[in-house]
Order: C-alpha cells, then sequence, then structure tokens
C-alpha cells in the first residue's frame, strides 16, 4: 500500500475489506499532510498527520474506524495536498491495514476470562 511519491492533491488509495473495523497504520512526521477518509462512500473524517515533537516522528495508527456492521465495506483515503503551517509537506504515509473481524472463536477449548 504505497500512495504516490508526489502526495498531490487527489492521489487517493482505497481498500475494500470484510470486516467490523479497519486500522490504516502510517507515519506521523514532520512532513506529514491532511487527507480525507471515506467509509463506504461518506466522509468518515479528515485527518491531519504531521508530528514533530522533541525530534520524534512516530509510525502507528493515523486513522482507525470501529463497530461497522461485519460485512464489506470500501475505505478511501483521498490526499487533499494540504498541510498545517509548520509542516515540511503534504505527504501521507501509509505501510499497512489492519481489518478486524467479528466472529465466533476457533478454538473450543480455550475460554478467556470473562467467558463463562
Amino acid at each position: 500500500m504505497i500512495m504516490s511519491n508526489d502526495n498531490a492533491a487527489g492521489d487517493e488509495l482505497e481498500i475494500s475489506f470484510t470486516g467490523a473495523g479497519i486500522s490504516l497504520i502510517g507515519n506521523w512526521y514532520k512532513d506529514g499532510g491532511k487527507a480525507d477518509v471515506y467509509v463506504d462512500g461518506v466522509l468518515h473524517r479528515s485527518i491531519d498527520t504531521y508530528y514533530y515533537f522533541a525530534n520524534q516522528q512516530h509510525t502507528e495508527s493515523i486513522w482507525h474506524v470501529l463497530n461497522l456492521e461485519p460485512t464489506e465495506h470500501t475505505v478511501r483515503l483521498i490526499v487533499k495536498g494540504e498541510k498545517r503551517p509548520e509542516s515540511e509537506g503534504t505527504r501521507i504515509y501509509i505501510s499497512s491495514a489492519i481489518i478486524y473481524k467479528s466472529e465466533p472463536k476457533k478454538n473450543e477449548f480455550f475460554k478467556f476470562s470473562f467467558e463463562k
């Protein structure tokens, strides 16, 4: 899942999945920019991936949604080509996605402490 190198306004990433949630893993960097994230064609939220405090940058979840119906969904991330004034760029870094599913457990011999 690599976006184009220029991260121009309108560049996009689309992921279709079956599950109850998804988390996009990427970077909070000093050249991070802004993007809009849509779930099933509806704007879920705008994100800003700029982060640079005490010379630190991070790789972690940059956006997530949970508690969806456990069916097929599509997520679209669209680069806005915008940034906050202190950012060095408008880049959006995506390295992976985690899909959350809601299914019965597969091991009948294991129970969590909250299960009776």
